[in-house]
Order: C-alpha cells, then structure tokens, then sequence
C-alpha cells in the first residue's frame, strides 16, 4: 500500500494598513481596550456605505508582484453570507469571482514549484473569546483587510508545507506588505488534507479536511501529521473514499496535539455569493500597478540570490538575513565600509541578532560603525574576538563607549607576559599536558582558554595557540 499525503495551504494575513478595509477604522487595534474600533460599517448598519481603502489594495498589487501573481486590471468583490456571532453583519465582503490577483507561484529550495492558485482581499471579522460558559466578542478586528493566498494542493508533505508558508512568510514581511505577526493573529493558515491511497492497483482518496486558524509553523506541521495518521486509521477501519458533501472541518487542540469535528464543509453554493452591491468593481490602470509595485526596489528571492553570488554568502546565512527587511538592509550598508562579507554575516546573524533576539530590539538601534569599529580591530590584532564580543554586548545594552573599551581590552603587548603565564599554566597542568601528548589534541582548547582567563581576554587565542605548541614541542616532547 503506498500513501500519499496532499495539501492545499489557504494563508490569510493581515494587510499593513492605516486603517480598516471599508471605513475609517483604525487597523491598529492590539492591545487596545475591547470594541474601541468599531463603526456603522463595521457594524453594517442600516444606511452605512462601504468604501475600498486605497493602500489595501496597493499592498496586494505589491503581494501578487512578489509572489509571480498575474494582477488582474477588473476584479469584483461579492458578499459571502454565513451566520456566525463573529460576523457581526451575517456576511463578509470577499472576493469569489473575480480576485485581484491569479495564477502565482512560488520555488521551493528543493527545485519544485508550488503554484497559488489565486489571492483575494477580504474582511477579517471579530475576535471571539470563550469561556466555559460564554463566549465574549470583540469586533476591533472585524473589517481589518486580510488578503487569502491559496495554494493548489501540490503540497505533499509537512515540510513542504512548512517550506512553503515560510516563503510567504519572508516575501511579505521583507516588501512590508504585512507584519505576519502569528502572535497578534495577523498571518493564520488553514489546512486542507487528504491522502491518495495506492492499494491492490487502486487508487482511493480519503474525504478532505479543511484544519481552520492555525497560528504558527509548528500547530501546522503538527495538525497535517496528525491528520494524515487520523485519515489513514478512518480508512483502514471504514474504507469511506472522498465524495460530494463529505468535506470536513475540524479544529485543532494545540494541548492535545490532535483536530477535533466542528462540521460538515461547506459548499460554495452554501455561502450565497453575489456582486456586492455597495461597492463598483475595482477596475485598475496599468500606471495604478506600476506606480503600486515601484516602492518593491529588490524582491528577497533576489536579495537571497545577491547575497550568495555577488557575496558569496552560504545559503542559510543567506536566508537568515533575508528574513527581515531590516537585516537585510544593516547587511547591505554596512558591507559598503567593511568588505569581509562572510565575517561581517557571521557576526550580525550570530552576535547582533543573539543580542536584539534576547533583549527585544530592533537592528535599527546598532550603530553599524561600532560594528565595523570592532571587527576592524580584531583583523588588526588589537583586540581579541572574544574581547570583540564582550564589547558589542556592552555597547549595544550598556550605551558604553567602544573607542574607550576597544583601548582598554586591547591585546597586551608585552610578550614576556604570555610567555610567562603560558609557562605558568603548562606547569599547573601537566596533567592535560600529557593528555595532549598521548593524541588527545581536544585538550588543547582547555590550556588556551586558561591562558586568555589569566590575562583578562587581552590576547589572541590564536597567537596564545601557537606559542603553547611551540612550549610543548621544544620541551614537554623531549
């Protein structure tokens, strides 16, 4: 019997906008007290009158450019109509028909291409918040412009799928077209699934799942495993194949690791779509796209292509400084002054972003001089790479000086000094001295680190290498 797991990834996330799809609304609402950004548009109150948000539609012209979308000169939006308490208007403004954007693409590392088969702008609706005997809503978000992505189902296994949101993750956030932040639910994913089953010659496909509003990398490779396992054992027990009306939707319990039944899926025919009314169809020139997708002044699949062949930068430091705009652009600026490239991408993927990762800064706040101040003296053996490494630290959270740290860790001078504490520690540990005669070269390391401990970091580890063999070989090998 062989198996195949299918995905289809629909990515709905939260356009960088002022404010809200159809009003005046501010779209900045996180944190804010409950119902503080509502209308009578969001609300959909006799008499009020939706009115398309500009920028909204500029993100998603700049969305369908990076993602290899045709963007459509006519697109239409319609009215989706389905009861629930967190659509306060008992319909969404969506698009069905006609989305802006169609036909894109994205290529994963492994060579493979997974085609989106389109991307519409909708409406986000309200928050709900459930207790155990209640449910609360809160409608700041209701209104706020999403754009759903939608991918054929040429997904075929957790990694992929993992490969493939991430793409959209970087792509958007590099072009600012959207924060993605999963944790204030503004990149959420829901997950269609099924298997194909090869079984005696035979083809089956199991009924497809749809797993809604899965807020991070990891709830979605987790609900597709489960999924697949959950399907295969529904097979094995009651052989029930995909049908019409046999759709499922399930929600997925990230305690329990596993999806559970909400209900049956809907067809199209169920939502009732037609043209809505309130709004005239969205008819764009080709100077509006242009002058859209002009503030794009580099794509990160080329920025990621730039960094390994004009900077000869591996693949996943690669991809780690193209994960946000912000690296990127520090990487860029500050390889105009310092033309180590490899070096200056270590230090910025290892050290500065260790640092603005585990304090919550933005690489904004780094002076790019004080970077290339300490690597410049490192490279002229004035300071040590740990002494380096300390000083970064200091200057970034303590505001300290690096003109007055980098000349008080500078490397001692005096030789005499190193010899003698080199010789100081060989004799205190002749013991590891004679484990490195037997072979044992991994000691080595220890007798170094003791050494630049005695002298306070203020001498090259390297330096401090070469003197202890030379100590080594003219007399502990006699």
């Amino acid at each position: 019997m062989e198996i195949k797991t299918i995905v289809g990834l629909e990515i709905h996330v939260q356009l960088k906008t002022e404010t809200k799809m159809f009003c005046s609304c501010s779209a900045k609402y996180f944190e804010d007290d409950a119902n503080t950004h509502l209308c009578p548009v969001c609300l959909g109150l006799p008499g009020s009158l939706p009115v398309m948000n500009k920028s909204a539609i500029v993100q998603a012209i700049k969305a369908g450019k990076a993602l290899n979308f045709t963007i459509n000169l006519k697109s239409r939006f319609d009215r989706k109509n389905y009861m629930y308490p967190d659509l306060f208007k008992g319909y969404q403004i969506t698009q069905f028909e006609f989305p802006i954007d169609t036909d894109g693409h994205v290529v994963l590392s492994s060579g493979k291409r997974i085609n989106i088969y389109r991307a519409h702008i909708e409406e986000d609706t309200a928050k709900s918040i459930h207790d155990k005997e209640y449910t609360l809503l809160d409608g700041n978000k209701a209104g706020v412009p999403l754009l759903e992505i939608v991918s054929s189902p040429e997904l075929f296994s957790k990694e992929e799928a993992k490969e493939y949101a991430k793409k959209i993750y970087n792509t958007l956030r590099f072009i600012g077209v959207s924060d993605c932040d999963m944790e204030k639910g503004q990149m959420r994913f829901d997950v269609n699934v099924n298997l194909e089953i090869t079984k005696n010659g035979n083809l089956y496909k199991t009924p497809i799942c749809e797993v809604k509003n899965l807020n991070s990398f990891r709830s979605m490779e987790r609900a597709i495993e489960y999924e697949s396992k959950r399907q295969l054992d529904e097979f094995e027990e009651n052989g029930i194949v995909l049908a019409k009306g046999n759709k499922t939707t399930r929600g997925w319990n990230d305690n329990l690791s596993k999806t559970f039944f909400q209900r049956d899926k809907e067809e199209s025919d169920d939502y009732r779509y037609f043209p809505e009314p309130d709004l005239p169809p969205l008819i764009l020139s080709e100077a509006f796209i242009k002058d859209a997708i002009s503030s794009i002044d580099i794509l990160p699949t080329d920025a990621y292509n730039s960094l390994i062949n004009k900077y000869s930068l591996s693949k996943d430091i690669a991809e780690l400084i193209i994960e946000e705009r912000d690296y990127y652009d520090f990487f860029m600026s500050t390889s105009l002054k310092y033309k180590n490239y490899i070096n200056l991408s270590n230090w910025i993927t290892t050290e500065i972003l260790g640092i603005i990762k585990e304090h919550s800064l933005n690489i904004s706040d780094i002076d790019k001089y004080t970077l290339i101040k300490i690597l410049e003296s490192i490279d002229k053996k004035i300071i040590s790479v740990s002494s380096g490494k300390e000083i970064l630290r200091s200057v970034i959270l303590d505001k300290t000086n690096v003109d007055i740290l980098i000349e008080k860790n500078s490397i001692s001078s005096d030789s005499g000094k190193v010899d003698s504490i080199i010789n100081k520690v060989l004799v205190s540990h002749k013991d590891t001295v004679e484990k490195y005669l037997e072979g044992k070269e991994g000691v080595l390391g220890f007798l170094i680190g003791q050494v630049v401990r005695e002298m306070d970091g203020r001498v090259d580890p390297k330096d401090v290498r070469e003197k202890i063999l030379v100590v080594i070989n003219k007399i502990y090998k006699n």
